[in-house]
């Protein structure tokens, strides 16, 4: 069996049925680098019901390696597609039937009868597959060898548990793959029984294990000269060393290997627990900086690594182009659709960056007021206050641009005034288990998260409650309620006159009267105190450009200092080495040639 394939999810497209069965592709989603034991027909349909915005999976499609549709019912169709797999048959795509359409009529995959090219891999004794030793039917006067059995049976139970119960024992004769196999069980073995083994010779050929200085515990594996595969020909299973609680046997591609179902189940799982189980299961401890490289192997390989997406980006763009003509990037999406739209930037970004510099509470406080000014003047003024306490504070705030962020050069057609995007922080909160995925199928994730979410709001339209009727019951739609639950009516005073008894009153206008409500403003006039004129400023939508303002924008620094060429900067150190050359009475000419 192979150690990876990729499964691929069809959907969006529509099955045809004459003359020939066949599915039109329209989209795809992959699971690259899978490791075929764990796949199970349950993960299959739950993918494609909550990650593809299936309601309900009715029956569930293969192809095989001559194309040709098949069902898959239940794990036994998904043994039998294990059983096709080889270097020529490794991508297995997957399509369904929802509920509610019509059913494809196929063959099951477990009757496949089609001829194929499987390749055969050398036995060992970490893997096992369908139609082990305890199904095979031997017939009378057949010898078998009662030893080998019981290799095969050790090798069904040899799964990768918390505690590697199934590897702190080994014998000679055990057969492996490849090399790496055989070096991945001696690092099992040496973590399940908290041994420090030691390569002592270890090429392509053979690989020798030893233990501390004075330990008799000997291992060596290397190929076998019967089959292409390797096997353990010496093991003195015997330790005078003391248990270790450090381990260099723990690496991160076998830490990987040891949370891949854990990560698989539960992709959030954090370091900290992981070095928790470590410490309890095993009485290990592993450096947070491993543990952090072994989780990211275990994702990339469950998931598929950041670069691969990243390489097939321009092809993923192509193909949305493709299914949606007419779409386009975000920034010429604005351009084009909303050449007019006014851009903000969010002032809690702002402090976060700017207070990192300047932390004084007053400062902060001045800030604040700046973006909350309503006019070009009042903002001017808490600038200058903000100088007052710190000139360079100021010129590097207005370094953001005022336009973005100060409502006095908001423009007058958007009515929001609000300086901070709590908008998008909903946002980045609702996709935030998508954000941590690589670029594709994040925004594939977040295509059906807003999809699903699309389709639950069009179910929930134009259903609203209903209650007083006749019958005393709620009902919805037109249908009666199997709650029983009363609707409770809000009691309120009516506007304008008592109309009393009369069915259906016509709604009325508050009566206002005009001169009580001149009087009440005369009251609450505020005399002015001072004399200067405010003006506003900007264009047809109000908005406007920050100028003549008391502090420019400061230039680009590094670590507090204006930032200068390389070049610049080299000759100053000359120029000072050579004067403290010079001060010490050393000739700096005769240094530079030496």
């Amino acid at each position: 069996m192979l150690d990876e394939v990729e499964i691929v999810f069809n959907y969006g497209g529509s099955w045809v049925i004459s003359p020939l069965l066949a599915y039109t592709k329209k989209l795809v989603h992959s699971w690259l680098n899978f490791d075929p034991e764990l796949l199970s027909h349950k993960d299959i349909c739950d993918e494609f019901t909550s990650k593809l915005g299936f309601s309900r999976v009715k029956q569930l499609l293969t192809t095989g390696p001559s194309e040709k549709y098949y069902i898959v019912d239940g794990n036994d169709g998904i043994r039998a597609i294990l059983s096709l797999l080889c270097e020529k048959f490794k991508v297995v795509n997957f399509f369904v039937v929802e509920e509610g359409e019509f059913t494809v009529v196929a063959q099951n995959i477990t009757q496949y009868v089609e001829s194929c090219c499987v390749d055969v891999e050398v036995g060992t004794d970490c893997e096992h597959s369908p139609g082990s030793v305890d199904e095979w039917d031997l017939s009378e006067g057949e010898e078998c060898d009662l030893e080998w059995m019981d290799a095969i049976s050790n090798e069904r139970g040899r799964v990768v548990g918390d505690r590697l119960e199934s590897f702190k024992e080994l014998q000679v004769g055990m057969t492996f793959k490849d090399m790496k196999e055989g070096r991945q069980v001696m690092n099992y073995y040496a973590l399940a029984n908290k041994r420090a083994l030691t390569i002592i010779k270890g090429d392509t050929k053979r690989t020798r294990y030893g233990c501390d200085i004075g330990c008799p515990f000997r291992c060596l594996i290397s190929k076998d000269g019967k089959t292409e595969g390797f096997k353990i020909k010496t093991f003195i299973n015997k330790h005078t060393c003391e248990e270790t609680f450090f381990n260099a046997r723990a690496d991160a591609v076998t830490l990987a290997q040891y949370f891949k179902n854990k990560l698989q189940n539960n992709p959030k799982y954090k370091v900290k627990d992981m070095r928790g189980q470590l410490e309890n299961d095993l009485k290990l401890n592993v450096c947070q900086s491993k543990l952090k490289r072994a989780k990211r192997m275990a994702l990339e390989k469950l998931d598929g690594s950041f670069i691969d997406d990243y390489n097939k980006l321009e092809a993923y763009a192509q193909e949305l182009k493709q299914s949606n003509p007419g779409s386009d990037g975000l920034i010429d999406a604005v351009v084009k659709v909303l050449p007019e739209a006014q851009h903000r930037y969010c002032v809690r970004h702002i402090e976060s960056n700017w207070c990192r510099k300047w932390r004084s509470g007053q400062m902060r406080k001045l800030m604040w007021w700046c973006a909350w000014s309503s006019y070009v003047e009042e903002f001017k003024d808490q600038l200058n206050k903000l100088g007052k306490l710190s000139k360079d504070g100021a010129r590097n705030l207005v370094k953001y641009p005022p336009k973005a962020w100060c409502r006095a050069y908001f423009d007058t057609q958007c009515k929001n005034m609000m300086v901070d995007n709590n908008f998008t922080e909903s946002f980045n909160a609702w996709i935030l288990e998508a954000r941590a995925k690589p670029i594709i199928k994040m925004l594939e994730e977040i295509r059906v998260q807003e999809k699903c979410a699309e389709n639950n709001a069009h179910s929930k339209k134009g259903k609203r409650p209903m209650s007083n009727n006749e019958h005393g019951s709620d009902v919805e739609g037109g249908i009666e309620a199997e709650t029983g639950t009363e609707a409770v009516t809000q009691e309120f005073e009516p506007y304008g006159p008592n109309v009393e008894d009369e069915e259906d009153p016509p709604l009325r206008p508050m009566v206002i009267c005009e001169s009580e409500l001149r009087a009440e403003k005369l009251k609450k006039r505020v005399v002015p105190t001072g004399a200067r004129k405010i003006q506003f400023y900007g264009d047809h939508t109000g908005a406007s450009v920050p100028t003549n303002l008391p502090y420019s924008p400061i230039k680009t620094t590094w670590k507090g200092k204006e930032a200068v060429p390389a070049g610049h900067v080299q000759m100053q150190a000359k120029k000072k080495r050579i004067k403290m050359m010079g001060v010490k009475g050393r000739n700096p000419v005769v240094d530079d040639l030496l």
